[in-house]
């Protein structure tokens, strides 16, 4: 067995646990990490000039100070000196130990004497803080130096504290003056204007979404972006991860979050690079995607829409799953019923829904909320941009936001890969698409705006970008006349805040930056204001609502998933398979359960409305007005019930249990949707209403509810479970590796996290392995008989999706050519039932399996309490096997029953005799 380990290259912990972090918040741009982080140390706001937001308050800063919350704390042990925020130190700048060091200096000279040794020392030891050189560049050996000199500032005060212990008692007396007291101005100000020297400025914790400086996984401020693409930065942070590579301990990396790179395609091209060297494989040019020859198996969690694809030169073998959890859920969506099943919900709603516009207002609401200071950021940059040039300095900052704003909004797809050495069609098209949308979308008066937008970020430059065109002024001595590549070298400076001037960059590196980070930002807003936010607002059918999928796409054909599959085979044959992770919003099952409603619109409709009126003394009016559930809210929370309710009768504790469970699911899911409540702002009173219709629903239910609600759950689950059977057939044999999340070797019917990270009952599944390891390797017809009969009796307990996997992996294991390099046969499907069964073979020189896998059984007229099997279901229902396999004789793995050909020239098998005793079949010749 290998490890695949899953790396986070894109960001870490900005906490107490990471001493990088601490090392930039001690020391400012002087740390020599002040550059490993993603920090703008020049944002608008004045006073964060050189300095990095630390939201980390709970309450407004002035109240935080004036209630005695921050605390500072002088540690002897290593001379430091610290600031304590509940379970938050943060360390002092060294530069101002002197303000803490020197005050009441008179009487510290006073017990000790004027001219003592010890007395002189802490003199020159606080002369030394306070002298300690401030490097607000690049030049790393300075930084270095500094830190040196810090150290023996500090050892020198360890040591003169362990000879003298009146100045640690004078060093405590002193920093009690800087702990303040309520109705104590004094000590308030005193502390204040220590914090004012520091490198950060503490805040509110809702600051930070109109004010910090640092790039953050999404909104996350306890999680600072890293600028891996600096090689000193990969190196340090790569070290552990090569090593391990290099002991042979792992076998292959997992990459999160790959779209927050500055580069990912370099990034990727790096990561081999290394690994090459650490392996001693050759390192060469041609690598592409999925080429054999990469020296480190590589995976992405990359969000791919249903029109895009890997990149080729990405040098890695393929994505975490996503795509395929979205094309394998939804060829067990029933696509004719899209028009009733959307009837239906805006019916229920009183109003139509566009999706894509749901989504441009959900992303412009993330832009204007939890990712608006990373927008100004980005707005900055570009007003600096405009400025530097005639045609373009009447811009204005408001109306470049303004358009940035509308032209992510209006992005296509998570983001471009536009490098200065690279632009893809693909990626000028999807450009070109947000740009024209986004003007037509806009009520500016001048829409010249989006045209610098546009050629901005394709890094196409007119001449008036350039030479003449760059706007020359006192801060910009670039004369008129200057030629093209002159002028993408010429530096300038430009004023800051703080009345200082820096270098600027070069006007084509400036542009490249922006672009580049203009990438990074459009990812994060299409991730929160798609998945995080639209997902939860639109809930047609929730099963559609996942990872990766688009809602508004009502299922696939099978001829979709067919030219997928082929796809895959020949682009990423080695890309994982999932359908539950620790991220899906629910799990495979659940899901499963939920797309059986598809096939039931007016059964479905019916059965809600009921609910709905049985549950009407529940509901509650708020003060505004609102009803609590809201409508929409009230038909998400019946179709994740169906979803999760389980297999057998719940009972009293399991309807408790439950019944929080949903509350938590419902909770997060309407402070996803951000409709009338939030994680920002939430409003108590109508969670706590929401809380009370749950309880109410599951814990007080009506009888009318229960006798009308558990039979139809029954007769969906019953169909889930052969929907999810299909479904892990599906991922165990088409072209890629399949993954499986923890637990789902049985049932799982689970939520969106935190429900999805429960304890695992491994004991449970490894007793029920000793029975099936022994069915797997038998070759006793009676006793197979007896067991496959013992499990499709007992479809409730889940063995028979264990012995499934089971089954089909050992014969994976000793046929790892055939899934690996095997090519990838669609197989046609003739008779009655044609359309309810995905066929497919994979073959390899002489080997061949083929995969048998029923969907849209109820729409198909099976009963209700059946099996899927038999000749009386599946009638005429035939595979046609093309002409190279129709010399061979099969077998089905799970029933060992041999299977015939029949027919002219033996080129059929009926699908009753593949499905004779089970509800899935796996044929190998």
């Amino acid at each position: 067995m290998g490890l695949v380990l899953d790396i986070v290259p894109n960001h870490m912990g900005a906490g107490k646990d990471n001493p990088w972090w601490m090392d930039v918040l001690e020391n400012g741009r002087s740390s020599m990490y002040a550059d490993y982080f993603d920090i703008d140390w020049h944002p608008l706001t004045d006073d964060l000039q050189n300095k990095i937001l630390l939201p980390i308050l709970g309450d407004a800063y002035g109240k935080i100070l004036t209630n005695s919350e921050l605390k500072v704390r002088f540690a002897p042990e290593n001379g430091r000196f610290w600031l304590d925020y509940y379970e938050n130190a943060i360390p002092i700048n060294p530069v101002s130990y002197p303000i803490i060091l020197g005050h009441r200096l008179e009487t510290l000279e006073a017990r000790l004497g004027k001219t003592t040794p010890a007395f002189l020392e802490y003199r020159s030891i606080m002369s030394s803080f306070e002298h300690l050189p401030v490097v607000t560049n690049y030049d790393f050996d300075k930084k270095e130096e500094r830190a040196r000199e810090r150290v023996i500032s500090l050892n020198r005060l360890v040591i003169l504290c362990g000879q003298t212990p009146d100045i640690v008692t004078f060093i405590h007396e002193n920093v009690q003056d800087f702990i303040p007291q309520k109705d104590d101005p004094t000590n308030q100000t005193r502390l204040h204007r220590l914090l004012e020297q520091q490198a950060y400025r503490l805040s509110n914790w809702r600051v930070a979404s109109d004010e910090i400086n640092y790039r953050r996984f999404f909104d996350i401020n306890d999680l600072v972006a890293v600028r891996v693409e600096d090689q000193r930065v990969f190196n340090d942070t790569h070290e552990l991860i090569m090593e391990l590579v290099e002991q042979g301990l792992v076998t292959g990396l997992r990459i999160d979050h790959p779209d927050g790179l500055y580069d990912p395609a370099a990034y990727f091209h790096r990561l081999q690079e290394e690994a090459a060297k650490r392996l001693g494989k050759p390192i060469r040019t041609d690598w592409q995607l999925s080429s054999e020859d990469l020296p480190l198996y590589v995976l992405i969690e990359k969000i791919l829409a249903p029109f895009e694809r890997l990149p080729q030169e990405w040098t890695v073998h393929g994505t975490t799953g996503y795509e395929f959890t979205n094309l394998v859920n939804g060829i067990f969506v029933k696509q004719d019923e899209e028009k009733e099943f959307t009837r239906i919900y805006e019916r229920l709603l009183g109003e139509k829904v566009d999706f894509d516009d749901l989504v441009y207002r959900c992303k412009k609401l993330i832009m204007k909320t939890t990712l608006n200071s990373e927008l100004g950021v980005l707005s900055q940059q570009l007003n600096r941009l405009s400025k530097r040039n005639w045609s373009t300095r009447d811009y204005t900052l408001h109306n470049l936001r303004d358009a940035l704003m509308e032209v992510v909004a209006c992005f296509p797809v998570y983001r471009t890969y536009i490098t200065p050495d690279q632009i893809s069609k693909k990626d000028r098209e999807y450009i070109e698409w947000a740009v024209r949308l986004a003007k037509r979308r806009s009520k500016a008066i001048d829409t010249s705006i989006f045209d610098f937008i546009h050629s901005v970020l394709l890094l196409e430059f007119a001449p008036e970008f350039l030479g003449d065109g760059i706007a020359a002024g006192a801060n910009n001595p670039v004369a008129a006349g200057t030629t093209a590549g002159e002028a993408s070298k010429s530096s300038v400076t430009r004023p800051l805040a703080n009345g200082d001037t820096e270098d600027e960059e070069p006007f084509l590196e400036a542009v490249t930056r922006f672009a580049m980070k203009f990438q990074q930002y459009s990812g994060p807003v299409m991730a929160k204001g798609l998945e995080d936010t639209s997902f939860y607002r639109y809930n047609r059918l929730v099963s559609l609502n996942e990872v990766g999928g688009e809602p508004h796409q009502f299922g696939i054909s099978m001829s979709t998933f067919h030219h997928h599959n082929l796809d895959r085979s020949k682009r990423t044959p080695n890309t994982l398979l999932d359908t539950s992770t620790h991220d899906t919003k629910r799990s495979e099952d659940v899901r499963a359960r939920i797309s059986v409603l598809s096939e039931m619109p007016e059964e479905w409709h019916r059965h809600v409305s009921q609910w709905r009126r049985f549950h009407r003394h529940w509901r509650k009016h708020l003060q505004d007005g609102e009803q609590t559930p809201s409508v929409n809210e009230e038909y998400l929370f019946y179709q994740a019930l169906i979803g999760v309710w389980p297999l057998t009768s719940p009972g009293k504790e399991g309807l408790e249990s439950l019944a929080e469970r949903m509350i938590q699911y419902m909770m997060k899911a309407a402070k996803e949707a951000k409709t009338n409540t939030s994680w920002i702002n939430p409003d108590t009173e109508y969670e706590d209403a929401l809380a009370q219709f749950i309880r109410g629903v599951l814990l007080r239910p009506s009888s009318l509810f229960l006798d009308d609600f558990v039979p139809f759950q029954r007769v969906v689950a019953r169909f889930g479970l052969f929907n999810s059977l299909s479904q892990t057939l599906l991922k165990l044999t088409c072209p890629g590796v399949p993954d499986l999340y923890q637990g789902t070797e049985l049932w799982d019917f689970s939520m969106v996290d935190p429900d999805n990270r429960q304890p695992v009952d491994y004991s449970l599944r490894q007793a029920h392995m000793g029975p099936i390891q022994e069915a797997v390797y038998s070759d006793d017809p009676k006793h197979l008989t007896k067991f496959l009969l013992e499990l499709t009796d007992n479809l409730t307990d889940g063995r028979i999706k264990q012995y499934l996997i089971a089954s089909v992996l050992h014969y994976r294991g000793r046929n790892r050519e055939l899934f690996q390099y095997g090519s990838y046969v669609p197989l046609d499907v003739t008779g009655s039932g044609s359309e309810h069964v995905i066929a497919f073979a994979r073959q390899w020189e002489d080997k061949v399996a083929i995969t048998v896998a029923p969907r849209l059984l109820y729409s198909m007229g099976m009963r209700k309490h059946g099996m899927p099997c038999g000749k009386r279901l599946w009638k005429d229902t035939a595979i046609t096997l093309p002409e190279s396999m129709r010399n061979y004789a099969f077998r089905n793995v799970l029933s060992k029953e041999d299977i015939r050909a029949k027919g002219k020239h033996l080129a059929e098998i009926d699908v009753s005799d593949i499905l004779k005793d089970l509800p899935v079949g796996f044929l190998v010749n």
